[in-house]
């Protein structure tokens, strides 16, 4: 199972998007294998995270960064979490 990075945003409008999904950085996939891994990642790269999220949604603030595994972000792109 792998695991991926979700940038969970505040949104002023249910039309907004609310969920950032960090596939790659640096055009390499950033998947990870276990969800260890994926938070170590986090902690090592917060601020390009947090840059990465304020290029593509300026006018919204990252509420949470999770790592999820690839069934759990399909459960969440389904639910508008």
């Amino acid at each position: 199972m792998e695991w991926i990075i979700v940038l969970l945003l505040a949104t002023s409008s249910p039309l907004d998007e609310n969920l950032i999904y960090i596939t790659h950085a640096n055009d390499e996939p950033t998947k990870f294998t276990s969800q260890v891994q994926c938070r170590l990642h986090v902690v090592a790269n917060i601020s390009n995270l947090l840059a990465h999220a304020d290029e593509l949604a300026p006018d919204q603030q990252v509420t949470r960064i999770l790592c999820v595994n690839e069934d759990a972000l399909e459960q969440m792109k389904g639910t508008g979490v």
